[in-house]
């Protein structure tokens, strides 16, 4: 059994341990219970791993990296998966078998550094298995009433008398009743110089 304990004198140093169990409960997911550990890996650099057990949907893991090489440049990593028994037995799938499990995903990846010379690189990253994602796990994954989730990525170099710049837009189109519904239609902005 695990029990929160305290070491006096107190520590400044970040440490990697368990945190506190997470419960949660409701009608769509059933109880969840939440299992998280902590890993410092340095003091710039640690890791959020979890353990969800969902009564309805399955076990889900999740990972969130977060990194900071300067003032100036870092980001961040989230990603989760789980084989949803839930999502299958929703009246658009009546052509599964019952029981079906179903691979869902997403990874939202956000940084931004800067290199001497004047150059700053940033990239943000949006991706999910299907467009009902955000609406089953809010909480994870940002875009929940968006009309489109942004992916973008851009180089600028900046001078006392210049600015420079590529950049790059992909859209996913939220706007589609279907959860597994094609982004063929998603207008996107190609590289602007």
């Amino acid at each position: 059994l695990w029990l929160p304990y305290i070491v006096i004198p107190l520590k400044t140093d970040r440490q990697s341990g368990f945190l506190i169990p997470t419960f949660d409960s409701n009608s769509a997911d059933g109880n969840v219970l939440g299992i998280q550990y902590f890993h410092a890996i340095n003091r710039n650099n640690d890791v959020l791993y979890t353990m969800q057990f969902y009564e309805r949907r399955g076990i889900k893991f999740l990972g969130s990296y977060n990194y900071e090489l300067s003032n100036h440049s870092h980001g961040f990593l989230n990603a989760g998966y789980i084989r949803d028994q839930s999502f299958a037995a929703d009246e658009q799938f009546k052509d599964n078998p019952v029981g079906s499990k179903v691979n869902r995903y997403f990874i939202n990846y956000d940084h931004q550094w800067q290199f001497p010379g004047g150059f700053s690189q940033k990239t943000k990253l949006n991706f999910m298995s299907d467009l009902w994602y955000p609406r089953d796990f809010w909480n994870e994954f940002p875009g929940l009433g968006d009309p489109a989730l942004e992916n973008r990525a851009s180089l600028t170099r900046n001078t006392d008398a210049t600015h420079a710049s590529i950049d790059i837009d992909y859209y996913i189109n939220q706007l589609k009743a279907e959860p597994l519904a094609t982004n063929d239609d998603q207008v996107h902005r190609w590289p602007e110089l």
